[in-house]
């Protein structure tokens, strides 16, 4: 067992991670919205207007939740940054596997 500590992180990688996983999310919800949104105008009489915004919804939302996790992941590591260089960092036990060592 190893025990390591984040000190830093930096934080055009962490927009990067924060960036790449919201924009998944934003497909899935993407997808939930438009499948209801579908179904509510249809049931309504309005099934063109619905499919339009389905797709505009599965387009737009992993670019707009991409875009805002990119910002947040910019913002969350450069707090952790100013926090870590105060009180420490994160603390990590690493195992080594088939007796290679992980770092």
């Amino acid at each position: 067992m190893r025990t390591v500590i984040i000190r830093r992180i930096e934080p055009v990688t962490l927009a990067k991670i924060f960036g790449a996983v919201y924009a998944v999310v934003g497909v899935v919800l993407g997808l939930v919205f438009a499948l209801f949104g579908g179904l509510a105008a249809s049931v309504g009489g309005e099934a063109a207007i619905g499919a339009g915004i389905g797709v505009f919804s599965v387009v737009l939302f992993p670019f707009l939740y991409g875009a805002a996790g990119f910002i947040g992941g910019l913002i969350v590591g450069f707090i952790y940054n100013l926090v870590a260089d105060r009180v420490g960092g994160i603390e990590v036990e690493l195992d080594e596997l088939d007796g290679s060592s992980i770092l």
